[in-house]
């Protein structure tokens, strides 16, 4: 298959899972963990990114996922810097 055309298609249903999870996704997250993230804590500013590509307790944002998953692994938080490289590896990661 082709390279481009195999790169698109994982970004199509990359695209595809997120907008579903979307759907059910309806709460925000807590102020409690936005306080934690705020202070500085690298797994309350990863939880974040995470809910919100999951919908599990945040709506999908795609902009949010990358900007907290940046944040957690500028601090060297592994799981963010994994998640944030395979996020710019589908195209998702906004600079």
């Amino acid at each position: 298959m082709n390279t481009g055309l195999a790169t698109a298609l994982r970004s199509a249903a990359l695209l595809a899972l997120c907008l579903s999870l979307a759907a059910v996704a309806s709460a925000q997250v807590k102020p409690e963990l936005r306080q934690r993230a705020d202070r500085g804590d690298p797994e309350a500013q990863f939880t974040p990114g995470y809910m919100h590509v999951t919908g599990d307790g945040a709506p999908l944002d795609l902009a949010a996922v990358s900007a907290w998953f940046r944040r957690a692994a500028e601090q060297g938080f592994a799981e963010a810097l994994h998640w944030f490289r395979r996020a710019a590896d589908q195209g998702v990661a906004v600079a």
